[in-house]
């Protein structure tokens, strides 16, 4: 019932900015996953998504959410508006539901794929690094722009950074 529910999930977009010297312009619209109106007062994202972690089914809302952002990118008339969505180091450690990403997203129009950038946290690449290195490449090869999402919150050394070669890196404010 719960999954049933999250079909109707809403979403923010929250800007990413990207710095050049002291200018910033917003680089893309992270989507970020909220619930749906009627489950507010009862739960909370992080619940909700805790729960499904625990259960193995948090590529559900992996799922929602890429196709979510297609849907808002084929039907923007901003052909500049890129949007990133946040990737489960579960899901990617599946390889059935890495492989039912990466079928969906060989659907899509290259320019298409090129405006959409999958984050991934910084813990979860240097928990398994053989795995994300292969994964990440085989969306690079695709198009698809790659975050690593709040680094400086594990304990990555900055040659992460030269081995998995992010379009974006999203540094956690308490790093700096």
């Amino acid at each position: 019932q719960l999954v049933e529910n999250l079909r109707e999930h809403r979403y923010r977009l929250e800007p990413v900015l990207e710095l050049h010297g002291d200018q910033q312009r917003i680089a893309y619209s992270e989507m970020l996953f909220r619930l749906p109106s009627e489950m507010d007062q009862r739960l909370t994202v992080q619940d909700v998504i805790l729960s499904l972690e625990r259960n193995n089914n948090v590529h559900l809302i992996d799922q929602l959410m890429l196709r979510k952002a297609i849907d808002l990118l084929r039907r923007t008339s901003d052909p500049q508006l890129r949007l990133g969505i946040n990737l489960s180091a579960i899901t990617f450690g599946s390889r059935q539901h890495v492989e039912e990403l990466m079928a969906q997203l060989r659907t899509l129009p290259e320019p298409l794929r090129e405006r959409l950038v999958l984050e991934v946290t910084e813990t979860a690449i240097i928990e398994k690094p053989e795995l994300w290195s292969v994964k990440l490449q085989q969306l690079r090869d695709l198009g698809v722009q790659i975050a690593i999402d709040d680094f400086g919150v594990g304990f990555a050394s900055i040659a992460y950074l030269f081995r998995f070669k992010p379009d974006y890196l999203k540094l956690d404010l308490s790093y700096s």
